[in-house]
């Protein structure tokens, strides 16, 4: 195999890196904040002024809302109104591609075939362990403007002028409004200029009157940014210490919590710090940065890809600056196992089925049927909803009736009696006390697979009603409306053991008491055949977990001698 030209490389190179994220990155929607964001952009379009109190949640019903995703939302809505949620997935394929054509164009031209190779990975790599952020959310477009500003960091390294500072701190300015990561984005790119402090250009501008102002406006932006930075950073840390909701959110929590983001990207940090070491001049400030890109991605899941897209540039720049690290002789070989590389990733991740691969809505994971059954039905107010649907009801419901709670940080009250019915910690009274009358509950945790034990307690109640099973199970206290009738418990049990047996295999490696769940419907639903077989299986799957169950099932659970 010769490698003769590197022409075709350089002129593709950039195009192809585009077309693989943006095929990648192609995934069906299955985040639960999408429908909030849709359902506040819908809210701002139709309201006279552009303003609007709180219009969703029950118990925050009036309040003036503060919303810094504004621009986002109501950016959001109008593409899906018109091209349908096929367009938002298209939407942000279409913005990781530019993300990575921005850094693939980062490598210099003359970079020969096995440079080429070795970035290509790289990239890839880098993407397959951040694509599960890049969902219709805010963070997306933020992420590009982040691509943008550090493209233009590593720009004014080279090449410094006012031009260029001026373009970044309009970047940072679009993105204030956007999301509050600008806050690691302007640190990041003010650590990545320290790699290469061009004093010479600094200089410069304290000869004129001009460059003198210049100099105070560009101190006064940084300023300005490292106080709010500060300032944010106090307030998530303050509420991380005292435990209370914000340290309760999943994306805050530390990534060594969440194993299969984790190994990924201590991998692809990893693969960037080797490329970062490049040569002995200003590895010193390659490695600092690389080192706070880390921590930052480190201790805040939601923070990974930040972090990791933060890497990409520095570590180009340290795989340039090495000119002997491709050896011409090696090249063939290096080539080879970069494609062999881009295959395993490409296949693994279009095999993720978290979200799967593809366009429009995932929707195993909204209770689409059973909020249209308490809309159309008029079931009696007020209606009680578990946490990670709410975003949906906001949609499906405009406020009428009013969600209970949605994804967005609610009031302490409001987390301690939502919590108080989904985990069956004397539910009756705050039922009570909320005068809550009718429930809608999806029946597992997302995160585990677990059956909510609220759902145990609301069948043993005779008050409670079942009087709809589907992708939500619905309940109603006292007497029923006209035309609603009650359906048996089996009802539950069978619904939920089909809800499972559409979900994808790979879950239960995710969901460690998923299959326990599974054997647990089957068994409520009579069949207790399937129900003995599977939980064998999930014993094996997760035998720590056994104890927990084995008391559910009046059949032997411990193998015969």
């Amino acid at each position: 195999m010769k490698l003769s030209s590197d022409l075709p490389v350089n002129a593709f190179f950039a195009p192809l890196v585009a077309l693989t994220a943006f095929i990648l990155c192609l995934r069906k929607i299955g985040d639960f904040d999408y429908w909030t964001h849709l359902a506040l952009g819908r809210a701002y379009w139709s309201s006279a002024g552009g303003n609007i109190s709180e219009p969703f949640v029950l118990l925050r019903m009036g309040v003036p809302l503060e919303n810094n995703e504004r621009v986002f939302q109501m950016l959001l809505y109008p593409i899906r109104a018109i091209g349908s949620d096929a367009a938002i997935c298209l939407a942000i394929a279409f913005i990781a591609a530019c993300i990575f054509f921005i850094y693939a164009r980062l490598l210099p031209n003359t970079a020969d075939t096995g440079t080429r190779a070795i970035t290509f990975a790289y990239l890839i790599a880098t993407l397959v362990a951040v694509q599960f952020r890049f969902a219709p959310r805010p963070e997306v477009p933020a992420y590009l403007l982040f691509a943008l500003i550090l493209a233009l960091t590593q720009s004014f390294k080279l090449h410094p002028s006012r031009c260029k500072l001026v373009v970044m701190v309009l970047i940072v300015a679009a993105w204030v409004p956007l999301h509050v990561t600008w806050t690691i984005g302007a640190v990041l790119a003010i650590t990545m200029m320290l790699t290469k402090p061009r004093l010479d250009f600094w200089k410069a501008q304290t000869t004129t009157t001009g460059g003198v102002l210049f100099l105070c406006i560009v101190a006064a932006a940084v300023i300005m940014a490292g106080f709010h930075t500060i300032s944010f950073g106090q307030f998530v840390l303050g509420h991380l210490a005292q435990g209370g909701i914000l340290a309760g959110i999943t994306e805050m929590r530390p990534t060594w919590e969440f194993p299969e983001v984790f190994h990924e990207f201590c991998l692809v940090s990893l693969f960037a710090l080797m490329l970062t070491w490049g040569t002995k001049e200003r590895r010193g400030g390659r490695l600092f940065f690389w080192a706070i890109a880390l921590a930052i991605g480190l201790f805040v899941v939601r923070n990974t890809a930040i972090a990791l897209l933060g890497m990409v540039p520095i570590a180009m720049e340290g795989l340039e600056s090495r000119k002997n690290l491709v050896l011409q002789k090696y090249r063939t070989a290096v080539v080879c196992t970069s494609l062999l590389t881009f295959v395993v990733l490409a296949w693994g991740s279009l095999r993720k089925s978290d979200p799967p691969w593809g366009v429009g809505v995932q929707w195993l994971l909204f209770p689409r049927e059973a909020a249209a059954f308490v809309k159309e039905r008029k079931l009696p107010a007020r209606v009680f909803n578990n946490w990670d649907c709410g975003g949906y009801l906001n949609w499906a419901w405009g406020g009428d009736p009013k969600t209970f709670l949605d994804g967005r940080l609610g009031t302490s009250s409001s987390i301690v009696a939502h919590d108080a019915v989904i985990d069956g910690i004397n539910p009756a009274a705050t039922i009570n006390q909320l005068d809550i009358k009718t429930i809608l509950i999806q029946p597992l945790y997302h995160n585990s697979g677990r059956i909510v034990p609220g759902l145990f307690w609301l069948l043993g109640q005779p008050e409670w009603q079942l009087v709809h099973a589907s992708d939500a199970f619905v309940f109603v206290k006292g007497r029923l409306p006209a035309g609603v009738t009650s359906l048996p418990a089996h009802a539950v049990w069978r619904s939920l053991s089909h809800h499972i047996a559409m979900m994808p295999p790979d879950w239960a490696d995710d969901q460690e008491h998923l299959l326990y769940s599974f054997a647990l419907s089957h068994y409520f639903s009579g069949d207790t055949v399937t129900a003995q077989q599977l939980l064998a299986d999930a014993r094996l799957r997760t035998p720590r977990l056994f104890p927990e169950y084995r008391n559910y099932f009046l059949f032997p659970t411990e193998p015969t001698r």
